[in-house]
């Protein structure tokens, strides 16, 4: 079973493990690797992602709780989550990273939710501090009618970095998505990943089959629409504000080497030639800090995808808001 957490500088090797099974007086010690899943430098004392995997002897027996410890440390049990494997798996599911600023979300994560049901994901999960009682509302509402929503508390007692955050989030999506979907991705509350040329995310996946998607990570850009540009015209006739209607132009420059990855776990065979932003884009709304932008800047880029689901998605933010 995975594991994370540590700081900087520490020496892993000090750690044990021990599995706890049903009926057994006491718990099993198990054999214990620890991998550091940090891509910079650390400094002492800082935060940082590490996985245990802690092995045990007995193949066939699932233990329920799972020990970390030292020698010399506390001694406390951490639950072992075990998910059916599904004989066919979905398609794709979506983890939103928790807020990174104490701002109030729930406008965004309702655009998120209610959208990305539009275009036929599958689950959604978010990580959340908290939410408020509308979206837990709207969370009701559509769970188990359009998609699988899952709510994960996150309260964290420490500073993370948001290489942290998103470090621990992703092994997270990835060990509650290997064994119910065919593919995951982690977005932020303020993006939306956008079928491209497609009614749905699952006929853009269909497209890009066989030899589009490679193992593993998939790179997709992102592009930033900032709320800076003009409106599109046409929202204006629309009885609800909605920055994924609202917001046709985005950034070339700011959008520049930003890209988030849809993973694929299945198993393709033969070498990826395709390109996967000709299908799929990430589209994120919000504030760019800049006031010199016009719509006339070579910088500036137009996309307009979202204005196809424009009927749809107001009916739905009728029904489900």
């Amino acid at each position: 079973p995975p594991w994370g957490g540590g700081g900087g500088g520490e020496d892993t090797k000090e750690y044990r493990c021990k599995l706890w099974f049903e009926g057994s007086l006491q718990a099993i010690e198990g054999v214990l690797s620890v991998t550091s899943d940090s891509k910079t430098d650390l400094k002492a004392g800082e935060v940082a992602p590490y996985t245990f995997n802690c092995e045990s002897k007995y193949k066939t027996k699932l233990p329920y709780a799972v020990t970390v410890y030292k020698d010399s440390g506390p001694y406390f049990q951490v639950p072992v989550n075990h998910f059916a494997k599904n004989s066919t798996k979905s398609n794709l599911n979506l983890c939103i990273l928790p807020q990174s600023t104490p701002q109030d979300s729930t406008q965004k994560l309702r655009e998120s939710l209610i959208f990305h049901s539009l275009v036929e994901v599958d689950g959604l999960r978010l990580y959340s501090g908290g939410i408020s009682t509308s979206l837990l509302d709207t969370v009701n509402k559509l769970r188990g009618v359009r998609m699988d929503i899952s709510v994960t508390p996150w309260n964290v007692p420490v500073e993370l970095t948001a290489e942290v955050v998103t470090s621990l989030v992703t092994k997270d999506c990835y060990y509650q998505s290997r064994d119910r979907f065919e593919h995951f991705a982690v977005l932020s509350s303020n993006q939306v990943l956008m079928p491209l040329g497609k009614k749905s995310l699952k006929e853009s996946f269909l497209a890009m089959k066989p030899n589009v998607l490679s193992n593993g990570p998939n790179q997709i850009p992102v592009k930033r629409f900032c709320s800076e540009y003009p409106s599109d015209k046409k929202s204006k006739n629309f009885a609800i504000s909605l920055s994924i209607l609202e917001s046709t132009l985005y950034n070339k420059q700011l959008s520049e080497g930003s890209s988030i990855s849809v993973h694929n776990l299945g198993n393709v065979t033969g070498e990826a030639s395709g390109n996967v932003g000709e299908f799929l884009s990430v589209n994120e709304y919000g504030d760019c800090d800049r006031y010199d932008f016009s719509e006339t800047d070579k910088t500036a880029g137009y996309q307009a995808d979202a204005l196809r689901f424009a009927k749809d998605l107001l009916q739905l933010f009728d029904k489900y808001n």
